[in-house]
């Protein structure tokens, strides 16, 4: 019985950050074209939760959150464009965030395999 609701747990927990971080994805590439805008606040929130979750991760699923630290990466992507506004020409900053920003997906899908496996057993 245990073991079901672990499951459930980590099937909920990654359906949550697969849907944040699709969301943070589809806010970039769709509505945020111009990098010189302010990037809204609803995002920076998206990415604490996305933060908590993969903290609450860590806590609660020993096994999964070992190898996942490349969504770092994508984190270091949607805060790209505020770091780097006036440093960096818009091209690559664009570029910066649409690639990086796939490292928030990235881990999920391992995750999600890792499950299925996990499942099969």
């Amino acid at each position: 019985m245990q073991n079901n609701k672990s499951f459930k747990r980590q099937v909920f927990l990654l359906s949550l950050s697969l849907l944040i971080s699709l969301s943070i994805l589809f806010y970039f590439w769709v509505f945020h074209q111009d990098f010189s805008q302010k990037i809204n606040v609803y995002i920076m929130i998206l990415a604490l939760c996305y933060i908590a979750i993969e903290m609450i991760k860590k806590n609660l699923f020993k096994q999964i959150s070992s190898w996942n630290r490349i969504y770092y990466i994508g984190l270091f992507a949607v805060i790209a464009p505020i770091a780097f506004e006036n440093k960096m020409p818009l091209d690559t900053i664009k570029w910066i965030n649409h690639v990086g920003l796939f490292f928030l997906i990235i881990p999920l899908m391992f995750e999600a395999s890792i499950l299925i496996k996990s499942k099969k057993k």
